[in-house]
């Protein structure tokens, strides 16, 4: 971009103590950074033979000699010497110029050679392309954000070799046809808009690709949802196919009748892109998450991707439900693997831009009506494990068949005209009452003294219920007068002959027969 720095290609400290294998190369050093790492020795003779292929394929084009040609890349990269050393750390400044220069030019026509076989179809025979392994870890090392040369470098390579083989692609071409099977998302080829913008590396390229539309930014959300819980609320996962963004992202609602807005809403969706989960994912985020920490214009448009997930994502149960909508797909085996990936990848990151704020806060503002609040609510209580919900359920079915029993003996008791009836808790009708308790209009009650507030309860059934270590008091009364009443209960309390505990303040129907 003309404006590298230094510091800015090496990963920071922080970030590389979580995860230090996903920032190192496995089997090529490209640039100076892991030069002197012994493992990746074995593949300069490589990056030597591929060099000099390229110099055999200009000499061909354009009758120079392969001698000529490394002169011309030799002193064309010396020239830009001093501004490629700018975007390395200082303790490469004892290395001379010319042997950076050299090691620029080797590494550049590398990737060069490399990405034209791959263009053209020509890479049978070769060691590096025969081996699908090989050439994997090829293309991961070469996504690594200290496995970098500066893009200026390829592109001055490219005018001196490539551009006299075929003058119909770019250099751009050619590094996102390469690396088409990294892109993390599926079914979208990787593109971009303006050919004429700089990029400081290959990873920068690619990071470009993945700008949002919608360049609006604001404030991370405090608040989140998990997907499970966005489902619940009656919201459905779909996948967005926006060729303009490749990280669009949409909240929409439809509804029965045109133009009424978000009344009468009929169909809800959040549509995401289509995320594809490989095993070389995991480090090509981090990698364009490091790069994106690190150099200071970069936007922040993977960041805020991997933030979205990683709200969407807490439990395996959310990502079985987002593979079940189409909108991720992953072979990692396990799901638990992709939710340990997104519960961690921001560890350490600090996000200066949210670039899905506009949309977020429209899903807020749903989930935020009274049905969704509930309902999710109920699934953060519940959702842990099952058999809370089993309990629940069970209890449900008790408290309306209790309901069902008082509502009968209600009836029985007003087709049968009087007499005398012992209730249940030394309650009697015809105003005698067994133990403690008064006569209100010729009908005994029992009272019952809580804190400041009389609690005054007949034919009231209580039902404690323990979930999740506490105990949940379920009511079920009949009869005609009701009224709240703020009730603080301790120790022991007996209503109808039932006996329940609780120790919280709670509201409860008081009635009178």
């Amino acid at each position: 971009m003309g404006t590298e720095r230094e510091y800015d290609w090496e990963v920071l400290e922080s970030l590389r103590c979580l995860n230090p294998n996903d920032y190192t190369p496995r089997i090529i050093s490209i640039g100076p950074l892991h030069k002197e790492d012994i493992r990746l020795k074995a593949m300069e003779e490589h990056k030597v033979a591929y060099m000099y292929r390229l110099y055999c394929r200009t000499m061909e084009a354009t009758n120079r000699d392969t001698d000529q040609t490394a002169r011309n890349c030799v002193q064309a990269v010396l020239g830009l010497v001093t501004r490629a050393r700018a975007c390395y750390a200082p303790s490469f400044t004892q290395i001379s110029d010319f042997k950076l220069a050299e090691m620029m030019v080797i590494d550049g026509c590398f990737i060069l050679e490399l990405l034209y076989m791959s263009q053209y179809g020509i890479a049978e025979g070769d060691p590096l392309f025969d081996n699908i392994l090989v050439m994997h870890d090829v293309k991961y090392d070469l996504l690594l954000l200290e496995n970098q040369i500066p893009f200026f470098i390829l592109e001055v390579l490219f005018r001196i070799t490539f551009k006299w083989i075929s003058k119909s692609v770019t250099v751009i071409d050619l590094v996102l046809y390469f690396f088409k099977d990294m892109n993390i998302l599926s079914n979208n080829e990787l593109t971009i808009k303006d050919y004429e913008e700089g990029h400081c590396h290959i990873l920068g390229l690619l990071q470009s690709c993945y700008r949002p539309k919608n360049t609006i930014r604001g404030r991370v959300p405090t608040i989140s949802y998990s997907a499970t819980e966005i489902a619940g609320a009656g919201v459905t996962f779909k996948a967005q196919k926006d060729g303009d963004s490749l990280l669009a992202v949409r909240f929409k609602q439809s509804s029965f009748v045109p133009g009424l807005g978000t009344l009468l809403v009929r169909k809800i969706s959040f549509r995401i892109p289509v995320l594809c989960i490989r095993n070389s994912t995991p480090s090509f985020l981090r990698n364009l998450i490091a790069y994106e920490q690190c150099y200071p214009l970069s936007r922040h448009y993977v960041t805020s991707f991997a933030f979205l997930m990683d709200r969407l994502i807490d439990t395996k149960d959310d990502v079985s439900l987002l593979a079940r909508s189409k909108v991720l797909e992953h072979n990692l085996g396990a799901c638990e693997d992709v939710t340990n990936l997104f519960n961690n990848i921001c560890n350490g990151v600090v996000l200066r831009d949210f670039y899905y704020t506009e949309q977020w806060s429209k899903l807020d503002e749903y989930c935020n009506h009274f049905g969704p609040r509930i309902l999710i609510s109920l699934r953060r209580l519940y959702k842990s494990t099952t058999w809370k919900t089993l309990t629940v359920i069970a209890a449900l079915i008790i408290f309306s068949l209790t309901l069902l029993q008082t509502i009968y003996t209600k009836l029985s008791t007003s087709n049968s005209g009087g007499g005398e009836r012992a209730r249940p808790g030394g309650i009697n009708v015809a105003g005698k009452r067994r133990g403690g308790g008064n006569s209100v209009g010729g009908v005994a009650v029992k009272e019952q003294w809580c804190g400041r507030v009389q609690v005054v309860a007949v034919d009231v059934v209580v039902f404690v219920v323990s979930v999740d270590g506490r105990k949940t008091v379920l009511l079920v009364s009949a009869g005609r007068g009701r009224r709240w009443g703020d009730v603080c209960c301790s120790d022991r309390w007996r209503i109808s002959g039932v006996v329940g505990e609780c120790r919280w303040w709670l509201k409860i129907w008081c009635v009178i027969i």
